[in-house]
């Protein structure tokens, strides 16, 4: 029975659950993404890292660790990691890079994959350079062609494809060169100034007990500033890290569900609308309440199955493709597999949606009496809200809700934040549209043309469903278009063309003997010198009258209840000295001292406003820097408010003029250059004449930035599409349903006179209005919802750009009434006659 009645209104049905379908293809994607990249991590765990546990240091290790790291049992192998300027023999080419130098032996587990393959003996051996890919298509390198760093040329012999542990944007600023530690020294690179990092991995002989271990010193590692990963550390921040991303396209996903499911009810409503007089025929025949019901249960049922199968397997064929866009952000080989136990929980977990869903529209069959046949139009099959059945069914569909958060955020104050967010954005949102409505039905102009105010009125017509239509549109364009906005802000706050004036080049490491001669290159490429400054390295090692060491061993974690943050004592700080502000300071506190004499102690100094407060000093609060050995006595004399998004060199701390010239000291200039053509000029001749100093484009940054962004957004914003497919398959579905009225109205109008050149702008005019309406509403809150990412997010003054949001309306509201047209058409091409015979 269920399948004859179903012979007629199959597509319809069909449509009803698609929406369903796009929720749940989400679902499966990034749950099988999710569980490939758990596989991944557990089978690679030792590769992670290439050895057993990692120690490393910003500067050379003190003399107490490296004796404990020689007393662990097992293997060990030393890399030193600094930047430096890379000069290319072949072209002349220059570029800021990473130079990795490491010893014989590494990595101890997993391989460092090159092309060509097996030169690691050969690369040991001489004066021999490999790099990653990037570079050889950058500057058009060939094996074999000669690369300068620091004072010495290398031959480059190989592409690194993969380093055990890192992902292949870790050298997004500055590319990767591998080099020998034994040609290190030769380099010339290892001076004062030069900011080195030195790591020591380890093969232990017996890595069971490392862990314990190391829990155990880990007072002694931080007071000798060296930080340590294990295999296990590292297997479970990564995990960590990506359930963080799937839990959020996951949560992404499922409110493409839910707003299927709730289209799913709307349109099985006006569905089994037309159905009343077929129950009721049934009823007459002697047909059990039940039975009659269960007619319709069983084509939903198996049509909700059937969407469940539907968007199981396209999402595991998504699950397939994701690797492809997100392998470069991995530290590991991510490899898809089909994975069954995934497939039949979303083919269960859609099912069950969509089930629980269509039962709401079903609920009021069973109150149809016989009676109805006679009393076509009158009856009232009952209020679905006097039903207890009813309340079980939403009940259940709040607790699948949090059930659902609960089980991605293992957390029930986030699970209540997301659960309470979502019903509370999809009330806002149905209240926005109704007010919107009412707004339009009360202030439509009444000299509008009669397609207009036809077009209009039927916004607000009985069974239209305007309301489920724009709140199932607009969710899904918040959610892409607020992350357009977002990335959009974001590269804002790095762009560096912001006036004539404005550097978009740095140098830095250069030393008091080299700033003439540096400054003299810069000069002669015409290029300004718009900012020269001073750094001086120093360390705070009294704090309030209480030696640093002394602090750190009462064991400060840094509660702010018990004192200043741990990491505001613990790190090394390269502070300038200077008689004046920058535009992008201003004193908020104190008064900012000019001079002073480094014979009159206390010494006055000007602290950032945010690491006062981290700190908890206030005006006249006291401190002894340790600089380079000699203690400086200092008092907080000014607080500065300082905008450190400005493309500039900014400082915690800000000495007087006459107290740190002669202190150990290296400068950072800042210029502009032109063209890149200039760039690589200038940065030839320096790296010839000062192979010590680097140098950084920030526009080169700026577009790596931007590459990086637009592939995560891509991401995010994919899955968020997947909302955006689901409101327009709502909306279909809803036209659809009111396509018999729709046919109803044409046959009256044209009977009335109208042609269908007139039928047809009405239509256009009442999808485009729908548009129109979710655009404008979507846009709101996508410029809404960007603004809280920016400043409760990523703390970051927020601006954004008219076009994006326009072109985002524009797109959203030429979607919404192409949907709204190609599920209309056909209504007005043929007689009136014609069409009702085919409709019945």
């Amino acid at each position: 029975m269920s399948w004859r009645d179903s012979r007629r209104n199959r597509l319809k049905l069909v449509l009803f659950v698609l929406s369903i379908v796009c929720g749940l293809s989400a679902l499966v994607a990034i749950r099988g993404f999710r569980s490939n990249i758990e596989d991944a991590i557990n089978e690679q765990s030792k590769e992670l890292l290439g050895a057993d546990v990692e120690f490393y240091s910003r500067s050379v290790y003190p003399e107490e660790v490296e004796n404990y790291i020689d007393e662990l049992p097992g293997q060990r192998v030393n890399e030193v990691r600094l930047s430096t300027m890379a000069l290319f023999e072949s072209n002349g080419g220059s570029r800021l890079v990473s130079m990795r130098a490491f010893e014989e032996a590494f990595p101890f587990y997993g391989e460092l994959e090159t092309q060509p393959e097996n030169l690691m003996d050969q690369f040991h051996s001489g004066r021999y350079a490999m790099m990653e890919e990037s570079l050889f298509y950058q500057f058009s390198v060939s094996v074999g062609d000669r690369v300068k760093l620091g004072e010495i040329y290398f031959e480059v012999i190989a592409i690194v494809d993969r380093i055990p542990g890192e992902s292949n944007l870790t050298g997004w600023v500055a590319p990767r060169v591998y080099i020998s530690k034994s040609n290190l020294e030769d380099t010339g690179l290892m001076q004062f100034g030069s900011r080195v990092s030195c790591r020591a991995y380890v093969k232990l002989d017996d890595p069971s007990n490392i862990q314990s271990d190391l829990e155990r010193d880990r007072r002694f590692f931080r007071e000798n500033r060296v930080s340590y990963d294990t295999v296990e550390e590292e297997r479970d921040e990564l995990i960590e890290s990506f359930q963080a991303v799937t839990d959020l396209l996951n949560l992404v996903g499922f409110m493409a569900l839910i707003l299927g499911g709730v289209g799913v009810t709307g349109a099985v409503h006006v569905y089994l609308a037309g159905k009343l007089d077929t129950v009721a025929i049934l009823r007459c025949l002697g047909t059990p309440s039940k039975l009659s019901v269960s007619i319709f249960l069983v084509q939903i049922s198996g049509l909700g199955l059937i969407a469940a199968l539907i968007g199981s397997l396209i999402g595991t064929g998504i699950q397939f493709l994701i690797p492809v866009f997100i392998q470069d952000f991995l530290p590991f080989e991510l490899e898809s597999r089909f994975a069954w136990f995934d497939l039949v929980i979303g083919l269960a977990f859609g099912w069950v949606v969509c089930f629980l869903f269509t039962l709401l529209p079903l609920l009021p069959l069973r109150k149809i009496s016989p009676l109805r046949v006679l009393r076509t139009g009158v009856e009232n099959p009952g209020a679905m809200k006097k039903d207890p059945w009813a309340y079980a069914i939403v009940g259940g569909l709040v607790l699948l809700l949090f059930g659902f958060g609960f089980a991605q955020t293992n957390s029930l104050k986030i699970n209540l934040a997301f659960s309470g967010g979502l019903i509370g954005v999809l009330l806002l949102l149905v209240v926005v549209a109704w007010a919107f409505l009412r707004l339009i039905r009360k202030f439509i102009p009444a000299k509008l043309p009669f397609p207009w105010r036809y077009g209009i009125a039927n916004l607000y017509r009985p069974n239209n469903r305007t309301v489920l239509m724009l709140v199932a549109l607009v969710l899904g364009f918040i959610i892409v278009l607020s992350l357009l906005l977002t990335k959009e802000a974001i590269l804002k706050q790095l762009i560096v063309d912001r006036g004539v004036d404005a550097s978009n080049m740095i140098f830095f490491d250069i030393q008091p003997s080299q700033l003439e001669g540096v400054n003299e290159i810069i000069e002669n490429n015409n290029m300004p010198i718009i900012e020269s400054v001073p750094i001086v390295s120093m360390r705070i090692s009294e704090f309030k009258g209480t030696p640093v060491p002394e602090l750190i061993r009462r064991g400060y974690r840094g509660d702010r209840r018990e004192g200043p943050e741990s990491w505001t004592l613990r790190r090394e700080y390269r502070s300038t000295y200077r008689d004046h502000l920058t535009d992008a300071e201003e004193v908020v506190s104190g008064t900012f001292v000019t001079e002073a004499s480094i014979e009159e102690e206390p010494i006055p100094v000007s602290i950032s406003q945010g690491l006062a407060e981290d700190m908890e000093v206030v005006l006249g609060d006291r401190l002894v820097f340790d600089v380079q050995g000699l203690p400086i006595e200092a008092e907080i004399s000014s607080i500065r408010k300082v905008d450190w998004n400005q493309v500039r060199a900014n400082f915690f701390f800000v000495f007087p003029k006459g107290v740190l010239e002669e202190a150990p000291s290296m400068f950072i200039i800042a210029t502009r250059t032109p063209n890149p053509q200039v760039t690589g000029q200038v940065q030839s001749d320096l790296i010839q004449a000062y192979p010590n100093v680097s140098s950084i484009d920030l526009r080169l940054i700026l577009s790596t930035v931007d590459d990086i962004l637009s592939k995560i957004s891509w991401v995010v914003q994919f899955m968020a599409l997947f909302t955006v497919l689901a409101g327009l398959l709502v909306m279909a579905g809803t036209i659809i349903t009111s396509r018999y009225q729709r046919i109803q109205e044409s046959v009256l109008l044209r009977t009335l006179g109208a042609d269908s050149k007139t039928i047809s702008r009405i239509l256009l005019i009442e999808f485009a209005s729908v548009g129109l309406l979710a655009s404008v509403v979507g846009g709101f809150f996508s410029i809404t919802a960007a603004w809280a990412l920016m400043q409760f997010l990523f703390k970051l003054p927020f601006s954004f750009s008219w076009e994006v949001v326009l072109t985002g309306m524009f797109v959203m509201m030429g979607l919404t009434t192409l949907t709204g047209l190609l599920n209309s058409r056909g209504i007005t091409r043929q007689p009136p006659l014609q069409i009702l015979r085919q409709e019945q």
